[in-house]
């Protein structure tokens, strides 16, 4: 599929929401933080980006986001600061669409 686009040889990060994620690999709703680490090891499993080294990010609403790479251990990302809020971070996938939109 991706040859078809022309983007082989692009490393595009595998960001599905909560529910896409554990659907895609037959895991029963509602997503919990465990359920979610654990798609993201079968995802990693499967092989993300080239040569295996992407990264996932799994979006999870309230649960906020949590990313991973086969290279570096898995982080929670807090969905909002009640204090700091200069330190928010977008955990929606904005940042994908503006990355795509450059490619």
């Amino acid at each position: 599929m991706l040859s078809c686009l022309g983007l082989t040889g692009l490393t595009l990060p595998n960001s599905p929401n909560a529910e896409e994620a554990l659907s895609l690999l037959s895991i029963p709703l509602p997503p919990t933080k465990t359920m979610i680490e654990k798609a993201t090891d079968d995802f990693l499993g499967i092989g993300v980006g080239k040569g295996g080294n992407g990264w996932v990010v799994i979006r999870c609403g309230e649960l906020g986001a949590y990313i991973k790479s086969r290279e570096t251990k898995g982080q929670w990302v807090e969905a909002f600061w009640t204090e700091d809020v200069d330190k928010v971070v977008d955990v929606t996938g904005a940042f994908l669409r503006r990355r795509r939109q450059r490619i």
